[in-house]
């Protein structure tokens, strides 16, 4: 399993509850870590791994091709475990002594006694007789020789079909592993594909905040510069306005002091005229 969720947890739990071998990924994260639930026993090593195979699989510091190396390692260890074991040469023997047919029963031996007749057609006919008897015999001694080269011819294809499917139960096992590691590569190069897209994504969604949080601060900064232009400004009309109202106060105040030195003039004249009549 690589990854995976809840579904992937689910698949393993069944694989794993009917004797199933289930082989984690377990650097790659997610269900192939023990999440969600997933069988804790599947994650303990197998008797058929080595501690620095299984110790690959989890070790996220560990080269891609190492971890695909000891995941094909541990997957053909499986397969070699599960298979059906070899018959033995005792198995071999007990089969081509079962595939051999019963020896032949030797011909009995066959005597032929010659008897003297008084007529010399008696003794043409007992030897004619003792002819077909010992070709019989032959005809037997071939027969049982024939059979013994069949049984030999048979004895000598078995074991060369053992070896042939031995070979090719072999062959199929190399195609297989070698298969797997394909797969086995495939998908790491997959989740390795899958986890860099994610990591620009995450990048990319950062780097998209960091610019909208960046224009948001400009912003900020370009209102601030016009409501400290505004202000500027509303100082400058309020400073103008304030050194008018100082020239208009001092030229009232001066007008005043002349008025005043005026009446205080008239006052005194006033006085001096009065004065000057009496």
């Amino acid at each position: 399993t690589v990854e995976g969720g809840p579904g992937v947890s689910q698949e393993a739990r069944a694989a794993h509850a009917r004797g199933a071998s289930v082989v984690p990924l377990m650097r790659t994260g997610g269900a192939s870590n023990g999440m969600f639930d997933f069988p804790q026993g599947a994650l303990q090593k197998p008797r058929f791994s080595t501690e620095e195979r299984w110790s690959l699989l989890a070790d996220k510091d560990a080269s891609v091709e190492e971890s695909a190396a000891a995941l094909a390692a541990i997957v053909e260890a499986c397969i070699g475990a599960s298979a059906a074991p070899e018959k033995h040469d005792d198995d071999i023997d007990d089969q081509v002594e079962e595939c051999l047919p019963p020896a032949p029963t030797p011909a009995p031996a066959i005597a032929t006694v010659a008897t003297a007749a008084p007529l010399g057609g008696k003794v043409s006919s007992c030897s004619a007789m003792s002819a077909s008897l010992a070709a019989a015999a032959v005809a037997v001694d071939v027969t049982a020789m024939a059979t013994t080269v069949t049984s030999t011819t048979a004895f000598s294809s078995v074991v060369p079909e053992d070896l042939w499917a031995r070979e090719q139960l072999s062959s199929r096992l190399e195609d297989i592993c070698r298969e797997l590691r394909r797969s086995v590569e495939h998908e790491f190069l997959l989740a390795e594909r899958a986890l860099l897209a994610r990591h620009q994504s995450t990048l990319e969604t950062q780097r998209l905040k960091a610019e909208a949080l960046a224009r948001h601060q400009q912003a900020t900064v370009e209102a601030l510069q016009v409501e400290r232009q505004e202000l500027s400004r509303r100082l400058d009309v309020k400073q103008r306005k304030m050194r008018g109202s100082f020239s208009l106060l001092q030229r009232v105040r001066g007008s005043l002091s002349g008025r005043c030195a005026l009446q205080t003039s008239f006052r005194s004249w006033g006085a001096l005229a009065a004065a000057s009549k009496d």
